[in-house]
């Protein structure tokens, strides 16, 4: 069936899922599960207070708060009689909520807590279009000019029947090419750029996840990446496509429990977490006696030749199939479990991943399944399927998406997933999007013979070294963090006559090694100053450096005690480095490695 728009999808849904379970949240301890009928209800009661409010069609209505079940629900709200979602990151200081806030005039918000509600009334004051606060939780918020979230979302007969045909009639009204929302950029090379997605953009990428990988009802997934983020809206359309229910993770910190209990039957990440897990299950393997040790390398032998076979779809000998049900149960159950233990597949998207811990979690008996998009193209137009996969690349062009490299090699979509501009800025959206439709997004790729593409860089991140060598560092970068010993790395040397990098240490992980070597960890600056330190990192860029080209290798690093956060600006929501900002941070230190 086609829709008209999501909110008329997400009706749909409703009625024809009624009494099936839509969303689950944890509270005291406990899962509450949600029915459509019910998430439907709480949406058009928020839906008709806004509209008592005086919001109507074409209004911006921002929200800044975690991933969260009221998230989810006011951007539904907000969909429901034409108005526009403006998601803002809870880790955004107060001048650049100000920003997006005044630059999409947004006349109401959602605030999640005290915490937040103390920024928007910094600058509330700026922003004059903002009339309306709505706060989700509001423990420790003195009495104020705010209204309650579950206030709005309470049953309430008198705005059914003052409100009730307007907003059937508004809903009705609703088009394709309307705007569902402004994600804004991280703005680290400027301010941030509100991209418009709409409702077709929307239900294109909702299209062809559905006709990728067959999302239904049977499914359960976690929500647990930032709602202000193109990656998590788009899996949650193709969740309410399909009517498959979603538990909404308590927090990242939280995630791994949570994945235990609910078990998802599909698991979508950035790289980071699954770069984290192979870091720990190598540690765990190193650290877990020697008989352990030689069974896991054994089984990981074993997986790796299965999964070499499944990959080029040859058949499996059944002496290696039998060692293989070995292997399962000795060692691969353990690693599924890590992600629930019913997955179908664990996909990746948001940022490169290394292709060896692609092929190590298949090998271990987890399909990940790889995915290339962006806020532009509405999240991902180039997938891994389950029955056409290839590592190291993110797949073929999806259902009714054109891909093609440009001279210069840079990736080129068209498709009903690219977005319909920059608000408030044609220019910058003439530069990437041209009159017939073509996203240039900035990334360098390939398409091989049988329409794999496979990403090799950021066109603005390549460096060009003194010697006029191209060095693309995410694939670089991507193999050292391989190393448990590291959490970030970043490389740098455009312009310089050889390549240095920058190193955070996993806690963790190190502390557990100085005990093995009777060394203290009590002031960790000077702990990851220690000479036993430099030369265990020293040793695993060495690893690195044997496998690359002489101009690509790392000639000197330091060891940053401070990991990259999201917190402190060195990361984006999706936990990619923003180089300018980290390179401006440790500009010195940077410096200091080319003057020794």
């Amino acid at each position: 069936m086609l829709y008209r728009s999501t909110s008329e999808m997400f009706l749909d849904r409703v009625q024809q899922s009624a009494d099936n379970e839509a969303y689950r949240y944890k509270k005291d301890g406990h899962w509450i599960s949600v029915t459509w009928a019910d998430f439907g209800r709480q949406t058009r009661n928020i839906a008709l207070s806004l509209l008592d409010l005086g919001l109507g069609k074409g209004d911006a209505v921002a929200i800044i708060a975690n991933t969260r079940h009221e998230w989810e629900t006011a951007d539904k709200a907000i969909n429901l009689f034409g108005g526009i979602t403006v998601g803002i990151y809870q880790t955004l200081p107060a001048n650049q909520i100000e920003y997006i806030v005044q630059h999409s005039e947004a006349k109401a918000i959602f605030i999640e807590d005290a915490e937040q509600y103390t920024k928007i009334q910094e600058i509330a004051g700026a922003c004059p279009e903002l009339k309306t606060l709505i706060l989700i939780d509001p423990e420790g918020v003195e009495a104020g000019d705010w209204l309650l979230y579950a206030d709005l979302a309470a049953d309430n007969q008198n705005k059914e029947l003052e409100y009730g045909r307007v907003l059937d009639k508004l809903t009705t009204s609703i088009m394709a090419g309307d705007t569902s929302t402004y994600i804004y950029t991280s703005g680290t090379t400027g301010p941030p750029k509100g991209a418009i997605i709409t409702h077709a953009n929307f239900l294109a990428e909702a299209d062809l996840l559905i006709d990728a990988v067959g999302i239904n009802d049977d499914d359960v997934t976690i929500s647990w990446l930032p709602f202000s983020h193109v990656f998590q809206r788009a899996t949650t359309a193709a969740g309410t496509f399909g009517g498959a229910p979603t538990a909404f993770a308590e927090s990242i910190d939280k995630l791994l429990s949570n994945i235990s209990e609910v078990r998802p039957t599909i698991f979508y990440s950035v790289p980071r977490v699954y770069e984290k897990a192979y870091a720990k299950i190598i540690e765990q393997a190193e650290n877990g006696g020697a008989l352990k040790k030689k069974i896991f390398y054994w089984s990981m032998n074993v997986g790796r030749q299965v999964s070499q076979l499944r990959e080029k779809k040859q058949p499996i000998p059944g002496g290696l199939n039998l060692k293989y049900g070995i292997a399962k149960k000795l060692v691969f159950n353990k690693i599924k479990n890590v992600f629930g233990g019913r997955v179908r597949f664990i996909a990746s998207s948001g940022a490169p991943i290394a292709k060896e811990i692609l092929e190590f979690f298949h090998a271990a008996d987890l399909l990940p399944l790889e995915a290339y998009g962006a806020t532009e193209i509405t999240a991902a137009v180039s997938l891994n399927l389950k029955d056409a996969y290839r590592f190291g690349t993110v797949g073929k062009a999806a259902k009714n998406t054109d891909i093609k490299i440009a001279p210069d090699g840079e990736i080129l979509i068209r498709g009903g997933t690219v977005f319909a501009g920059y608000f408030k800025d044609p220019e910058r959206t003439k530069e990437v999007l041209s009159e017939d439709g073509w996203y240039a997004t900035g990334d360098i790729g390939k398409i091989d013979d049988d329409g794999f593409l496979t990403i090799t860089d950021r066109k603005r991140d390549i460096i060009v070294t003194s010697g006029g060598k191209n060095v693309a560092p995410q694939n670089i970068e991507n193999m050292i963090k391989q190393s448990p010993y590291i959490s970030q790395a970043m490389i740098h040397g455009d312009k310089r006559n050889y390549l240095t990098c920058l190193i955070t240490l996993d806690q963790e992980t190190m502390t557990s090694w100085a005990q093995k070597q009777r060394l203290t960890v009590d002031d960790w600056v000077a702990f990851c100053a220690l000479p036993e330190v430099v030369a265990l990192i020293d040793g695993e860029i060495g690893k690195v450096n044997q496998s690359l080209a002489r101009f690509e290798t790392i000639k000197k690093f330091r060891i940053v005690p401070d990991d990259f956060t999201v917190e402190a600006g060195d990361l984006t929501p999706t936990l990619k480095v923003k180089r300018r900002v980290v390179s401006e941070k440790y500009k010195n230190l940077l410096d200091a490695m080319y003057q020794e």
